[in-house]
């Protein structure tokens, strides 16, 4: 009995030895399961995360070409319909860029502006040009057209109009577009730029612009008097 006994429990102690190894053996796969599985997880928030990356990227450039489509759609908009538009203050209106074009090489070649102001101005969206119906002053507005306002396109109707009357022009800055918001309007009557709206014009801000631009004019050393 005493041997059998004996006999059975080292059976006992191999069978729980086994056991134990088939355990660890057990857990270690499972631990490494555990980190496969961590790790795929890992590379899947990864590629998750890149793929959130690339399409947001891919958002913004079809949010930049519809923009952009939009603001080339209003651009012809306003070039078909300037006449319609600006008509009620500028007779006889037509697209004066060619014109414009060689009073600023005249200027260029005085030495009056530089060639990135040449360029500058000449990028104008629309050069309108006629006489004032008021006055029978020649002008010419600089047009930056967009679908949706914002400050740049306010800030460079007023730097390429000022250009242009660097060269001798009367020349007044508008910013045209079908939305704008408040903080741009406010901007663009603070600074004297003339409103258009949806194919309107503002005629608080066309009053106001040509006011500015007229007391500018007058004041010692402006850019007409140095012209």
């Amino acid at each position: 009995i005493r041997e059998e006994m004996a006999r059975g429990f080292a059976e006992a102690a191999e069978d729980r030895k086994r056991i134990r190894e088939e355990m660890a053996r057990g857990f270690a796969e499972a631990a490494e399961d555990r980190k496969r599985i961590r790790e795929e997880m890992a590379r899947g928030f990864a590629e998750a995360a890149e793929d959130r990356k690339r399409i947001w990227k891919e958002i913004k450039i079809l949010k930049k070409d519809v923009r952009d489509l939009k603001g080339d759609a209003r651009e012809v908009f306003y070039r078909q319909r300037a006449a319609g538009i600006f008509g009620r203050w500028v007779r006889r209106g037509t697209d004066v860029t060619n014109d414009v074009a060689d009073r600023l090489q005249e200027a260029l070649d005085s030495g009056r502006i530089s060639e990135e102001e040449y360029l500058h101005a000449l990028a104008s969206d629309l050069l309108w040009g006629g006489k004032l119906r008021a006055t029978g002053e020649p002008v010419v507005l600089v047009v930056e057209a967009s679908w949706r306002v914002e400050e740049p396109d306010v800030a460079r109707a007023l730097e390429r109009a000022a250009v242009l009357r660097r060269t001798g022009l009367l020349a007044l800055p508008v910013a045209a577009g079908r939305d704008w918001p408040d903080d741009v309007l406010r901007l663009a009557r603070d600074k004297g730029v003339a409103i258009v709206q949806d194919g309107h014009m503002d005629v608080e801000s066309w009053q106001s612009m040509l006011e500015r631009v007229r007391r500018e004019a007058e004041e010692p050393g402006s850019d007409e008097d140095e012209a």
